[in-house]
């Protein structure tokens, strides 16, 4: 399955520095509702099923948090119903 991946690939730069957006390949911390601290690192779909690692920006927490800003609160959907995120910081 890498291999047939290589060919179309892209290489996505590092993020700028200072991050003030969450995009592919930024890591987000946020605060949930319950008060729980966490930190994702923004990825595609591709990278999370051949990684295991990182939150797909096709997930429901991926699409919330895309394009994201530090103080913003996102909404997304869980199986229990919905859920909160308070963006603490971007790196």
């Amino acid at each position: 399955r890498v291999r047939a991946l290589i060919p179309v690939a892209l290489v996505i730069p590092a993020p700028e520095s200072p991050v003030t957006q969450a995009t592919l390949g930024v890591t987000v911390h946020v605060r949930n509702e319950h008060g729980a601290e966490r930190t994702y690192v923004l990825v595609s779909s591709e990278e999370q099923t051949l990684t295991g690692q990182g939150c797909s920006v096709h997930s429901p927490l991926g699409r919330a948090l895309l394009g994201a800003q530090v103080g913003e609160v996102r909404e997304f959907a869980t199986p229990k119903g919905n859920g909160e995120l308070e963006v603490l910081r971007l790196s």
